[in-house]
């Protein structure tokens, strides 16, 4: 007859079953004290970072203090001794991501004796306008400057249009603004001159026109600041460094901007000229007009309509001989 075993757990059976269950309390409990030993140290690690923090950011907050002491005392000396104020940074190019595709590009010619036609594109930012866009007009100050250029941008060669009045004249249309065409609206007058409009977003408008301009053309544009980098860009000039976006502020000697004008985010700078200047080998009608000078100038307004013409639009006498 077979043996059954005893249900009844012997003590070596204990004994068995309870020695894992032993062994693995040991080994979590050893776990447990390293993980408790790492994160002490680094707890103290932390602490001591923290403290260096603080000393390094107190040396930083010293250092910074002590910087724009010293530029304020430099900034105070130059105005003492009459130096010129320094540039100020350019903004970037508006509006931030827009992909403009490049224009198709212009033949390339030699010319030959060194003699050419010449046209020139002259681009200005529209009169001042009010921190809001609320009016679609320019301000007081807006309407002085353009009777301003309408003074100074005469039939007499200045530095800006050597070859005497603008023949033509561009400007901007925008529902919410009529700024562009007011600034040129009093020397539409003056000059007897139709203002030819676009799209504010047309940044290919100046590159229609150009290829109907004859030999002593001059074409004025005046748009919103945002859009001439742009614009200027799909011209391929040979000096593209100045298109990194429209200057915040002047810094112009003439005259300061009314506080207003610096309320916004777009620069109180209103007084820039970007001239471009475009030659063709003289005589030859069919040959495409390329860009060959770029520079940037001032319309030297003093805040007056009777202000002295300086600047860009002085007048550079008579005389001069271009072929045309």
């Amino acid at each position: 007859m077979p043996v059954r075993a005893s249900s009844e757990p012997t003590e070596d059976h204990v004994y068995r079953l309870v020695l894992p269950y032993q062994a693995d309390a040991s080994r979590w409990q050893c776990i447990a004290t390293a993980a408790l030993g790492i994160a002490s140290t680094l707890a103290m690690v932390a602490v001591a970072l923290a403290v260096n923090l603080q000393t390094l950011h107190a040396s930083h907050a010293s250092a910074l203090e002590q910087l724009e002491q010293h530029t304020t005392n430099l900034d105070q000396q130059r105005v003492s001794i009459g130096c010129p104020p320094m540039p100020p940074p350019l903004m970037p190019a508006y509006p931030p991501g827009r992909k403009v595709p490049p224009a198709p590009p212009s033949p390339v010619f030699t010319a030959v004796d060194g003699v050419h036609d010449v046209a020139i594109v002259l681009f200005t930012r529209h009169g001042e306008r009010y921190p809001t866009k609320d009016s679609v007009d320019l301000t007081p100050e807006g309407y002085v400057r353009a009777n301003y250029m309408s003074k100074c941008i005469t039939r007499q060669p200045s530095i800006a249009l050597p070859l005497g009045a603008p023949t033509r004249l561009l400007a901007s249309l925008r529902d919410d603004s009529k700024r562009p065409v007011e600034t040129l609206t009093p020397l539409a007058t003056k000059l007897g001159l139709t203002i030819e409009t676009a799209d504010m977003f047309d940044l290919y408008a100046v590159n229609r026109i150009i290829p109907t301009l004859v030999p002593g053309d001059q074409l004025l544009v005046s748009w919103q600041h945002w859009f001439l980098p742009r614009m200027i860009e799909v011209l391929n000039p040979p000096t593209p460094w100045w298109l990194r976006g429209f200057p915040k502020a002047c810094n112009t000697s003439e005259w300061r901007e009314p506080s207003y004008t610096r309320q916004g985010s777009d620069g109180d700078c209103y007084d820039i000229i970007w001239q471009l200047v475009l030659t063709r080998p003289k005589g030859n009608s069919e040959a495409a007009w390329q860009a060959v000078t770029f520079n940037q100038m001032h319309e030297g307004f003093g805040g007056a309509a009777d202000s002295p013409c300086t600047e860009a639009l002085s007048p550079i006498g008579k005389g001069l001989s271009f072929h045309s």
